[in-house]
């Protein structure tokens, strides 16, 4: 019997989980808030402010995929509008912001994070959770789904190429670059 990929919406309990997924992303981003305080007391400090229903990681902003009951992977975005309050919470118990960079560009449903857990990686879970995008980015009337992929990671650019996203421009986020990228679905 094979395993299905179940998507929903973060719930609570999911918490601790999630934010360790959301660590994963964050030390590969090199941020010099996780280099100055190091990474439990910047997990302690996400775990906290993610409490707050306007936060960046708050529980219901995330699209949880599931394997047996397990989460396998989470998805986190927000509307594009959202961007200027969704770390007010963090940078209120941080002694320095998280990021300092924007990172959402015109009237796009912007997925902040996503990340698969090591052990389901090479399933097609990624995949399933951004085509579940749209079903949450419609609710609050986006059509477009935009998100930023380090210029070095071909195989996260790939992916994305394959669910339709195109690269619209380049930022910077931390001391990384980026490839910013549009998917514009049909409602």
């Amino acid at each position: 019997m094979t395993s299905q990929v179940k998507i929903r919406i973060g719930q609570e309990e999911d918490l601790e989980q999630l934010i360790d997924l959301v660590m994963i992303v964050i030390e590969d981003m090199d941020l010099p808030l996780l280099k100055e305080i190091g990474k439990e007391k910047t997990k302690a400090m996400l775990m906290e402010s993610s409490k707050n229903s306007g936060d960046r990681y708050y529980f219901r902003r995330a699209i949880v995929a599931t394997v047996d009951e397990k989460i396998a992977g989470v998805l986190f975005g927000y509307p594009n509008e959202d961007e200027v309050k969704i770390d007010k919470s963090f940078n209120q118990i941080s002694p320095k912001p998280l990021f300092n960079s924007k990172e959402t560009y015109g009237n796009e449903w912007y997925i902040d994070t996503l990340v698969v857990s090591p052990n389901y990686r090479g399933k097609g879970i990624a995949k399933k959770l951004i085509q579940s995008v749209p079903k949450f980015a419609g609710n609050v009337y986006k059509d477009i789904i935009g998100l930023n992929v380090d210029i070095d990671n071909p195989i996260a650019k790939n992916l994305y190429k394959s669910c339709g996203f195109v690269k619209v421009s380049e930022t910077t986020i931390g001391s990384h670059s980026y490839d910013h990228m549009y998917w514009r679905y049909e409602k």
